[in-house]
């Protein structure tokens, strides 16, 4: 589990770096990161009974889906897929938008019927939100994303630290600082 922990918490750090480079490679750590959190928390449930983790496995799912979304909009490759999307781009940013809040409604609901804490629900929200902004790569949808994103992080680090996941909550202290670099770089850019 102590593997697993690391290997994800490190995608998931790597993610944010090299998305804030604007690199393509970012995303795909993302993919993977997320891939490997979403077996950790279902292994965390299973085998450790850390209690009812399929909230935060249906999170993650979700934003596997926002990364791989990510990862076609910031590829340079001049595919069929890559065209599609850039052509349709308005339709798919509504569709993505709407899978999201989709996504969020559940999460509401399930934190309206206790089955998800406060802290959990913003996390997961934040989570999606600033992906999902991130992914849409303007100037204005970079800066609220990375200040989503850093406070999303500050969360994600007490809930790591309830489920005695240390590794993955220090990695989100980097990754909540990346998140204030992400946010400076696209200030600077505003200049």
């Amino acid at each position: 589990m102590l593997t697993l922990q690391i290997i994800s918490a490190l995608l998931l750090l790597l993610n944010k770096y090299y998305v804030r480079k604007k690199k393509t490679i970012g995303w795909s750590l993302g993919i993977w990161g997320t891939v490997s959190i979403t077996i950790y928390f279902y292994l965390q449930m299973v085998l450790q009974n850390k209690g009812n983790l399929w909230i935060m496995i249906v999170y993650d799912i979700a934003l596997i889906c926002l990364m791989i979304y990510g990862y076609l909009l910031s590829s340079s490759k001049n595919n069929k897929l890559t065209n599609l999307l850039r052509k349709w781009n308005v339709v798919f940013k509504f569709v993505v938008s709407f899978v999201t809040i989709v996504v969020c409604v559940f999460l509401l609901i399930q934190a309206v019927s206790a089955n998800l804490i406060v802290i959990q629900f913003l996390s997961a929200i934040g989570g999606l939100v600033g992906t999902l902004l991130l992914a849409f790569n303007t100037k204005s949808t970079n800066k609220i994303g990375w200040v989503v994103y850093f406070f999303t992080h500050l969360i994600v680090v007490y809930l790591m630290i309830e489920t005695d996941s240390v590794f993955i909550a220090i990695c989100q202290v980097f990754s909540a600082w990346v998140a204030v670099l992400g946010f400076r770089d696209e200030l600077k850019k505003s200049i």
